[in-house]
């Protein structure tokens, strides 16, 4: 399992395929590795809600799909995406442990998946 921590085009860079690339670049360097990641979840009431959408729209269109886990540490919450259907979910935890060297805090909840 692969995390993607964060991902960020500049913002001039954005709609020209760039973000697809950088995804295609890591499913191809670890073909044998399931990647993930994590968004802010659709809340309609959020500021940023279009944002939130189009996000994930986005990793949609490049092969990820919505797990049924939301991932809460203490920077917020986040639904996980996946390019896997069944995401190992002790492998995640032990990688995010792993990339704070331990101190990472988190959990997760399962949803329901009707929504």
């Amino acid at each position: 399992t692969l995390f993607v921590i964060f991902l960020a085009v500049d913002e001039s860079a954005r709609g020209k395929g760039v973000g697809s690339k950088i995804l295609q670049f890591l499913k191809g360097e670890y073909p044998d590795k399931t990647l993930c990641l994590g968004i802010e979840p659709l809340d309609e009431t959020a500021e940023n809600y279009a944002q939130r959408v189009s996000r994930l729209h986005f990793y949609e269109r490049n092969g990820f799909l919505k797990t049924d886990l939301l991932l809460t540490d203490p920077t917020g919450q986040y639904t996980i995406l996946s390019t896997a259907k069944d995401l190992d979910e002790a492998a995640l935890a032990k990688i995010l442990k792993k990339a704070s060297f331990g101190p990472y805090q988190c959990y997760f909840e399962h949803l329901d998946p009707r929504g």
